[in-house]
């Protein structure tokens, strides 16, 4: 809330809609892993902070299907490369993606690392080239470790760096609680925050309403 307080200006704009994700995560021979994302976004409302609304109408933004695969180079290490097919505005978009991920295992708390760079093909927008670094934390919220019919609290933090005819910075945060069923699927709920520069000075600020849903296969 301290960062957020800081960060909204009166000229700044906001959007603010829902963000549903489910996610598959299918284990392969020699330490591969499958992991496929369908993911949406839904715009309900877009203002500015000084009271301007700029749309009240709702909006489906996006429709994303991205996959990729990993392959477990040591016991919390797992490097991966995979692809992301977009539908927005009725325009195709292509992503391509590499990455490597880090897992620490504490007491109660478990810390995940993620390093990635992406590239986008947009028909619309210039070539673009991301750089992007994620830290998590998950906590059970009893016990010392997560067991089935359990709640747990997780938050990421992420930076990005935009290449795309310029340098263009962007920050976000998802803070959650999620449960992990008795077959160690899980549900989670929470908001994803995004900040981002959207030119002359005026930055833009995203608050989606986060439903994920995991399974494990």
């Amino acid at each position: 809330m301290f960062f957020l307080a800081s960060a909204v200006r009166a000229q700044d704009a906001y959007r603010f809609g829902l963000l549903p994700v489910f996610n598959v995560n299918v284990k392969l021979k020699n330490n591969y892993s499958l992991n496929t994302k369908l993911e949406n976004r839904h715009i309900f409302r877009s203002g500015t902070f000084n009271g301007e609304l700029l749309n009240s109408q709702y909006r489906f933004e996006r429709q994303d299907l991205a996959a990729i695969l990993a392959k477990k180079l040591s016991a919390n290490t797992r490097l991966g490369g995979g692809y992301l097919f977009r539908v927005e505005s009725e325009r195709i978009i292509h992503r391509l993606t590499q990455q490597i991920s880090f897992t620490q295992p504490l007491n109660r708390v478990r810390i995940a690392h993620r390093i990635c760079t992406d590239q986008t093909w947009d028909p619309d927008e210039p070539f673009e080239l991301r750089f992007r670094y994620r830290i998590g934390f998950e906590i059970p919220l009893i016990g010392t470790q997560l067991d089935p019919n359990e709640i747990y609290f997780k938050s990421n933090f992420e930076y990005l760096a935009r290449f795309q005819d310029g340098f263009i910075n962007e920050v976000r945060a998802l803070p959650a609680l999620g449960y992990l069923t008795i077959n160690e699927n899980s549900f989670e709920v929470g908001l994803d925050y995004r900040l981002g520069s959207i030119g002359e000075g005026q930055m833009g600020h995203g608050f989606w309403m986060y439903l994920g849903y995991y399974i494990r296969l």
